[in-house]
């Protein structure tokens, strides 16, 4: 909706990543048939949003998604809400990429059990930097939902 998409637009100001999608980007990550959205809210799904992560699903021969973003409010972080945004899409692999200089997101993902198996030099363009691509093979007793 469009309070969503506003919403998912501050956190994403918030969250300090590198490259923010904008208000305009979340109207069409949710009517793009390529890429899916998913959100976590406070309380029920009329609550608040805490975070998002969004992702392209292969087909359905291939179990692997790539990751394209993933932000958590920071008033909410640390509370698991980015490890529940994953847990849901866990019965898929996952992979994805961070910049070199983010600490915080390699280490995250490691805590997820996901490794580094590649490092891309001058990946990213400005400013220029590697990328490092992370890995997690799928979980099967991945919960389909988190409460």
């Amino acid at each position: 909706t469009t309070r969503d998409a506003k919403a998912l637009t501050a956190i994403e100001r918030k969250s300090g990543l590198e490259e923010l999608y904008t208000y305009q980007d979340f109207l069409t990550l949710v009517t793009d048939d390529s890429k899916c959205l998913l959100v976590a809210t406070i309380g029920d799904e009329t609550g608040p949003l805490a975070g998002y992560v969004s992702y392209i699903s292969g087909d359905t021969t291939d179990p692997f998604i790539e990751l394209l973003s993933l932000a958590v409010h920071p008033k909410c972080r640390r509370r698991g809400v980015g490890r529940a945004l994953l847990a849901v899409v866990s019965h898929f692999g996952i992979l994805s990429a961070t910049r070199e200089s983010c600490l915080e997101a390699q280490l995250f993902l490691k805590a997820l059990g996901f490794r580094c198996t590649k490092i891309l030099v001058n990946a990213y363009e400005n400013p220029p930097e590697a990328a490092y691509l992370f890995h997690r093979e799928p979980t099967t007793n991945a919960p389909r939902e988190v409460q």
